[in-house]
């Protein structure tokens, strides 16, 4: 994931980010945020290779700069990755910082 939010925005994730990560296999129902996250607007697939790897993302900032990205694995498994955004600006973040 770091090297794929890297190749995106050519920012560093940092190692000790905290993230939620689902994951589904081919016999699995999607999770419902993934349904949601997948059929919202100007949401392409992404990716060079069809069939083996594509992933979508989307960067949230009414909530509170929130990232969500998707990624299909041999069109067969899917992995979903949520984390606050390591670059956003908000009051809570400039405070972490600060201490």
């Amino acid at each position: 994931m770091r090297g794929l939010y890297f190749h995106r925005t050519g920012k560093l994730l940092p190692e000790n980010l905290t993230v939620a990560v689902t994951l589904t296999t081919q016999d699995e129902r999607p999770p419902g945020h993934f349904i949601a996250f997948r059929d919202l607007p100007d949401n392409d697939e992404l990716g060079h290779y069809p069939g083996v790897f594509a992933y979508r993302f989307q960067v949230f900032p009414e909530i509170q700069n929130a990232q969500y990205w998707a990624l299909l694995l041999w069109d067969r498994v899917i992995l979903t990755v949520a984390f606050h955004d390591p670059g956003c600006t908000c009051a809570d973040c400039q405070a972490k910082r600060a201490s």
